[in-house]
């Protein structure tokens, strides 16, 4: 669909920020690509400022492509250089991505 709405009138993409005690969760809706990503880094970079664990919550995504596999590093790195740790929950799709470029060994993935 070119207006933006997926087949079934949902807005294809969503990103939850969810305060959690002394965490965040980030929950992500939808397909993660070039045109989405942006808002998850912008997302993740205002929250970061914080130090404060962050999960991010992938289950709920139909379609991640490489831009989204750009997005996890680029979350991760921000993770490592502020210090702060970063959970990703997957999905089996997304899961069987990150297997298959390596991410997986580097990521912290919630069981």
């Amino acid at each position: 669909m070119m207006d933006g709405q997926s087949s079934n009138g949902e807005p294809p993409f969503r990103c939850e920020v969810v305060p959690d005690g002394e965490s965040v969760l980030i929950r992500l809706f939808g397909e993660l690509d070039i045109a989405t990503a942006p808002e998850v880094d912008a997302a993740f970079a205002e929250i970061a400022e914080r130090r404060v664990p962050i999960t991010l919550d992938l289950r709920g995504l139909q379609f991640m492509d490489s831009r989204g596999i750009r997005m996890l590093v680029s979350c991760h790195e921000q993770a490592l250089a502020g210090g702060f740790p970063l959970t990703v929950a997957c999905g089996d799709g997304v899961s069987g991505l990150l297997k298959m470029t390596g991410l997986d060994r580097h990521l912290t993935l919630a069981e």
